[in-house]
């Protein structure tokens, strides 16, 4: 009797675990399928949606991204290739930041909500490119930033800033510096920047 008992769980549990790798398998296909569609839309070949890591790089291009930002989508498996297992928490954040942005972009050339689709892109793929992929969004060459959500022009000011103190440290008179904050000093009784007493 047990024995019976002990079969037919086994029995309901394999047909379980089939009935439910089927279901993977064909959201699965119904990803690919959206995700050709998509690249199709933009203006790529469909293969190009499927190869390993050869598909992030288009994807970045169609969502006008930096060349680098596939360095940082990727770098889950980079790090993982290269056995820096320490490194994967970064990496994986990194990776997602990343994909966000990239989704973000995709999702304001398909007239979307950047936010709310760059989110369901990044979290729910398989339902966000069946939507665009199967629905009616079309793809425009809306102007982005290369950096996603961050606007082009505050990361050339942080840049410019980062540049300035720079060459403000190598340009000081008389090679001194500020111990609390860094910045140069030119025989001023206070530092011009946090405003500390110079000794």
């Amino acid at each position: 009797m047990e024995e019976k008992i002990f079969n037919s769980l086994v029995a309901g549990l394999g047909a379980f675990l089939i009935f439910f790798v089927l279901i993977l398998i064909a959201a699965l296909v119904v990803q690919i399928i959206a995700t050709v569609k998509l690249y199709k839309k933009a203006g790529k070949e469909g293969w190009e949606a499927i190869v390993p890591f050869y598909s992030t790089w288009v994807l970045c291009e169609i969502a006008g991204l930096k060349w680098w930002m596939v360095l940082i989508m990727l770098s889950t498996s980079i790090v993982g290739i290269l056995g820096l297992v320490i490194l994967e928490p970064l990496a994986a954040l990194a990776s997602l930041a990343a994909t966000f942005a990239c989704h973000y972009n995709i999702a304001i050339k398909f007239n979307k909500d950047a936010v709310g689709y760059g989110l369901g892109l990044t979290f729910l793929p398989i339902i966000f490119y069946s939507i665009l992929g199967f629905g009616n969004a079309t793809f425009t060459d809306k102007e982005v930033s290369p950096y996603g959500p961050i606007k082009e022009s505050k990361v050339e000011e942080a840049i410019n800033k980062v540049e300035e103190k720079t060459t403000n440290k190598k340009t000081t008179t008389n090679g001194k510096f500020c111990k609390n904050c860094g910045a140069p000093i030119d025989g001023d009784k206070f530092c011009g920047n946090c405003g500390k007493e110079v000794h």
